[in-house]
């Protein structure tokens, strides 16, 4: 877990996110973590509406359904992580469902943390600073884990799997909503044409500099197909439990189960 304990005055998100090229900072592990956590600084206050009008209003049912899925497979009083958690919407629909769960959002971004903590009750949800790479938490812990939109953002995805598989229990559950690279090439520049396309135009608007949401597109290209994602899972100690594609692979949910 991250502890920032420099008093100095930070610099504004917006402003050091600008000294960022995407292009140098994605090819790196290490420097791949600094960009995407300064971006989600900065977009931290609008990115739930973003979501919604860029996903046509289809986000919320996605999430719904990933939760559906998953709360009915939960042992009684499960230990649930939501990584890059955001502003907490999985971490919140998990709690309302399953009343015994203690659930934990764990993000890199302290913005993002910030509005979460603001929107949700205290008692059963605990916000908390940390790196999905190296989690703050014991081998064989938790009953769940859950990403949305957030694993193709990490330094390395197969890292980030084996990091999971180690802190889930033997058939612990592992849940995740990601965007994925399509594999019909003609859809898949039209997918990620539209993207680029209309996030850069809404970071002008709202920001003033484009890459704040047009990295979307660009993060897409360089992350998994969906097939690839399932592939890795099986390399990584887990067994399928259910695989829902919608927008011809463009946004895929995979519930895993870690084997025994």
């Amino acid at each position: 877990m991250h502890n920032r304990t420099d008093n100095r005055t930070p610099e504004p998100p917006i402003d050091a996110f600008r000294k960022l090229n995407v292009d140098d900072h994605v090819k790196a592990p290490e420097t791949k973590q600094v960009y995407v956590t300064t971006m989600f600084d900065v977009i931290a206050p609008g990115y739930d509406r973003f979501t919604r009008l860029f996903s046509f209003g289809m986000d919320r049912g996605w999430k719904r359904k990933l939760v559906q899925l998953i709360v009915p497979l939960l042992p009684d009083r499960p230990v649930v992580l939501d990584l890059a958690c955001g502003t907490g919407d999985i971490c919140k629909a998990v709690a309302s469902l399953s009343k015994s769960a203690r659930v934990w959002g764990l993000d890199v971004s302290r913005e993002m943390l910030i509005i979460g903590r603001r929107s949700t009750n205290a008692g059963q949800i605990g916000f908390s600073e940390a790196d999905g790479m190296r989690l703050p938490t014991a081998d064989s812990s938790a009953d769940l884990v859950t990403v949305g939109y957030g694993l193709r953002n990490f330094p390395d995805c197969e890292a980030a799997v084996r990091e999971i598989a180690r802190v889930l229990k033997p058939g612990g559950l592992f849940a995740c909503l990601d965007f994925y690279r399509p594999s019909n090439a003609v859809w898949r520049e039209v997918y990620l044409g539209y993207l680029k396309v209309a996030g850069t135009a809404y970071s002008l608007v709202t920001h003033g500099h484009g890459p704040v949401f047009g990295y979307i597109s660009g993060s897409i290209r360089r992350h998994l197909a969906a097939g690839e994602f399932t592939e890795c899972l099986e390399r990584n100690n887990f067994e399928l439990e259910a695989v829902e594609s919608t927008l011809l692979g463009g946004v895929c949910l995979h519930v895993a189960r870690k084997r025994q």
